[in-house]
């Protein structure tokens, strides 16, 4: 919940010199979630630690650190099995006194496969500041081990620190922390591993930033000071700009305002200095109608989910009543251009989890869908999808992809029958198995955008059955009639690999699936409560009923590529 004392909050934690003070001061008035991170070190953490409260709290989160002793060996023998987040945090100068570089980095590497074994958490750990002699090449050896580990990330505290300047260093101090950081250099790196390393695994990645207008991308208001008289100052255009470059890597903006529609359209035509450029823009809404309302309006033409919205508003009363009616939307207070793109720059829904690739098929496809929606309206099935030239990629057990179906497990919510929410390395385990498990990730494109891999389908072989342990489809590709063609069409190459009579599909009821239960009761039959199955009969039954549809089908197993229309 939207709690107000949260803009006090966030002119301390995002302002351009952070007094180290001011952030110790902050107490939530809010309730916040436990979050458990296993601190394994030879050097002192305490400093950070104490400075990432805040940051955690402003995003809901009260930290409980589990420190190890000073372990040069890193033995792991102080842990809480219940860690969300592991962090490994080391002087390196420590150990290239006594042992070379490259048997350094080999046991190293052997330390993290030890970690990975006893924690399914991330696991973060620092590489070199620019004081260690040798820096450059530790650093590049500690990112050649990363390369193949699953949930393993670098804290670049090199590059952190190079951007704060002369204060990184007090020498003064090294007796005391027995390491060389300044206070300022502990403000920064507490801030950056909070905000752009921890939390990006915990806090959901916004899809839309809603964008208030009147005194939040200008100041002044359009309908009393009218086009030419709002003010549209340099640090506006830096913030429009920085908008810009969001949109460009992915994200989907919309625009929401109290203000007349006519008005507003004739503002982005007029007036060239707004830099934001309404092209970028997906949706633009402007009414005397709740902020609430409108931005509901917005989750459902864009077909995302509530949680996938981050507004921005320079209006207290506007983003409590937001907060009231829709809580599952994350705000920010747009008290000024700079501090907005203070937040944008460093709030953790803001920044890139996925590839920008991801990110840019997923903007392309939810504009195309307006497309797609107008051609269904006035064809049939078979014309449908003859006019959108439809192709539908299957891959059976592709660890290029591992990513992208931890990624829908765990952010699919509207067609997801168990909520699994595998991480990587869940998938990584079952991707070994492959005597007992089988993934089918599914690619979609048509002749508007290429979708990517937008499902996916989790099969466990048990005896003479198939248990189909998840399925997934991302939100964005509802709608097009294509949920029960990629699933007839997957069980039917499955059965190219596996030998089975019966597909069981178990189903979870969550709060927003009813899609997926609807699949269900269409396609199978029920064997208990929760709990479908679909026989040989019916499986073969189906698939020759959706084969006849124009879509042109490909299928990947073990580089082997068939394809058939």
């Amino acid at each position: 919940m939207f709690d107000v004392q949260k803009i006090k909050w966030q002119n301390i934690l995002f302002a351009e010199r952070i007094n180290r003070l001011d952030l110790i001061s902050l107490s939530p008035t809010w309730k916040c979630r436990k979050l458990i991170i296993n601190v394994h070190r030879n050097q002192i953490f305490e400093p950070i630690a104490s400075l990432m409260a805040s940051y955690f709290s402003y995003l809901g989160f009260s930290i409980n650190i589990i420190y190890s002793d000073y372990d040069d060996s890193l033995c792991f023998a102080k842990k809480s099995a219940d860690a969300h987040v592991e962090i490994i945090w080391l002087d390196y100068s420590r150990y290239l006194k006594n042992i070379n570089f490259e048997e350094f980095l080999s046991w190293f590497s052997s330390r993290l496969d030890k970690l990975r074994e006893i924690s399914s958490g991330p696991i973060l750990f620092n590489n070199c500041p620019s004081h260690v002699k040798g820096h450059e090449e530790i650093n590049n050896g500690l990112k050649k081990i990363v390369n193949n580990m699953s949930l393993v990330s670098i804290i670049d505290i090199f590059q952190i620190l190079n951007t704060v300047g002369e204060t990184v260093y007090d020498e003064h101090l090294v007796r005391i922390t027995k390491t060389h950081f300044s206070n300022h250099a502990w403000i920064i790196l507490a801030k950056e591993m909070s905000l752009h390393y921890i939390a990006p695994f915990l806090i959901p990645k916004a899809k839309v930033l809603v964008l208030d207008l009147d005194n939040t991308l200008y100041d002044g208001v359009l309908g009393e000071d009218g086009i030419n008289g709002i003010l549209i100052t340099e640090k506006h255009r830096i913030l429009h700009n920085h908008l810009m470059k969001l949109a460009n890597q992915g994200f989907l903006l919309a625009c929401c305002s109290k203000n007349d529609q006519g008005d507003v359209e004739r503002l982005f035509h007029e007036r060239t200095d707004l830099d934001l450029k309404k092209e970028a823009v997906s949706i633009l809404i402007a009414n005397w109608d709740k902020k609430s309302k409108n931005l509901l309006r917005i989750a459902q033409e864009l077909n995302v989910g509530l949680e996938s919205l981050l507004f921005v508003d320079d209006n207290v009363a506007e983003l409590f009543e937001v907060a009231v009616s829709l809580p599952e939307v994350q705000l920010i207070h747009a008290s000024s251009p700079d501090m907005t793109l203070a937040v944008l720059q460093n709030h953790p829904a803001c920044l890139a989890q996925e590839t920008l690739e991801t990110d840019k098929i997923r903007a392309q496809d939810l504009n195309a869908n307006k497309i797609r929606e107008k051609i269904k309206e006035n064809t049939n099935n078979v014309e449908y999808f003859k006019k959108l030239n439809m192709q539908i990629t299957l891959f059976l057990n592709s660890r290029d992809q591992l990513t992208r179906i931890s990624e829908l497990s765990t952010k699919t919510n509207q067609f997801n029958t168990t909520f699994l929410r595998l991480s990587n390395l869940d998938v990584e385990k079952r991707m070994r198995r492959n005597d007992l498990y089988n993934i089918i990730t599914i690619h979609l494109e048509d002749m508007l955008t290429s979708s990517g891999v937008i499902g996916a389908i989790v099969f466990k072989n048990v005896h003479k059955d198939v248990i189909v342990e998840e399925i997934t489809i991302s939100c964005r590709a509802l709608g097009r009639g294509i949920e029960p063609i990629v699933f007839c069409e997957s069980v039917n190459r499955l059965k190219q690999v596996v030998s089975f009579d019966r597909v069981y599909i178990p189903f979870v009821s969550g709060a927003r699936n009813l899609p997926a239960k609807s699949f269900l009761e269409s396609i199978a039959r029920r064997e208990q409560a929760d709990l479908y199955y679909l026989d040989l009969n019916q499986i073969d039954s189906l698939y020759k009923e959706y084969s006849k549809l124009p879509i042109k089908r490909i299928w990947h197993k073990e580089n082997m590529q068939h394809a058939s229309s």
